[in-house]
This record gives structure tokens, sequence and C-alpha cells, in this order.
């Protein structure tokens, strides 16, 4: 049975032109960008993550798995106000990788404390995020919003997603 639901961050849940715009401004410190955008920063986040987000998190675990630096990634989900949906934020780097790998997969079911079977993952990257996933076992969904990709798994919306896990959870009585 899903106990944890995991999910990249960039174009997953944060739409990419946040970080665009911090990249831009990159000259100064990215708290302080932070605190230019964060009467806007709402309009960041996909609509169905606003929906979506708070249903799941009755349900499962959520916790958000990234590439960026952890502290980065923790005040970008307090900006757009998504932390409080959010039971962790785990990076990479805390493993000493720069990016997804197999192996970071693996450290981070024993930072959760599940296996492959009770986890999924949701992003957008087809290698980083789908098919590393599946190679340690955890099943994992492709999020294209533009609708290119097909396949198994490829999913819409995190809408898509949580249809999904309804179909999976078992029914009392």
């Amino acid at each position: 049975m899903i106990r944890v639901v995991s999910f990249d961050l960039y174009n997953c849940l944060v739409d990419l032109r946040l970080d665009e715009k911090i990249w831009v401004k990159l000259k100064s410190d990215w708290t302080s960008v932070f605190d230019e955008v964060k009467d806007n920063a709402i309009t960041y986040v996909f609509d169905d993550v606003r929906r979506v987000l708070p249903a799941l998190k009755r349900k499962y675990a959520l916790a958000v798995f990234t590439a960026e630096n952890k502290e980065y990634a923790t005040h970008k989900l307090q900006i757009v106000h998504l932390s409080s949906h959010v039971s962790r934020v785990i990076s990479t780097q805390e493993f000493g990788d720069k990016s997804k790998t197999a192996e970071s997969f693996v450290w981070l079911m024993k930072q959760l404390n599940v296996e492959p079977s009770e986890m999924i993952h949701v992003g957008d990257d087809r290698r980083f995020d789908y098919a590393l996933p599946r190679q340690v076992g955890i099943r994992s969904f492709l999020l294209d919003r533009t609708g290119f990709e097909q396949g198994p798994d490829v999913v819409r919306s995190l809408v898509d997603v949580e249809t999904e896990l309804a179909l999976q959870r078992p029914t009392n009585g």
C-alpha cells in the first residue's frame, strides 16, 4: 500500500518561471528575490497542485525530492504557500549527488523508511523522475503538462495521479 508520494519541484509543483526570475537576478541574494516576488508567488504554482496536494496530504505523507539546495527548495515552498502540505524536503545534495541517481532513490527510501512498493514519485523529467525510480522498484508518474509524452503512467496533471491512487487504495467495508 502506498504511504508516501514524492514530487519533483521544478515544473511539477512550481512553475519554472519563478526560478527564471530568480536566476536573472542571481547577482543579488536569492532570499531578497523571494522577498520581491512573495506577494505574487502563488501565481507560480500550477492550479492542479493547489487542489490536489491538500487532498493527497489527508491520505499520504508528501515529500519533495529535488536536486536543488535543500534550504533554497524549502524557502521556495514557503514562499508559494506549499510547505504546510509537505512533510519532508529532501535534496540529492544531502546524499552527495548533484542530480538524481538510482542510488539516491534508494537513499530516499531509507530516509522515508519505506519499501519501493510503499511510495510513488511524480516528476516531469523522463530520466530523472520516471526511469530512475523505476530502476529501483518505485512506481513513477511522468508529469507532462504539454501533452507531448505518451506511455504508461504518463499524466497530464496531478489530478490524474490522484485518480490513479484512488483506484489503487483499498476501500473499507
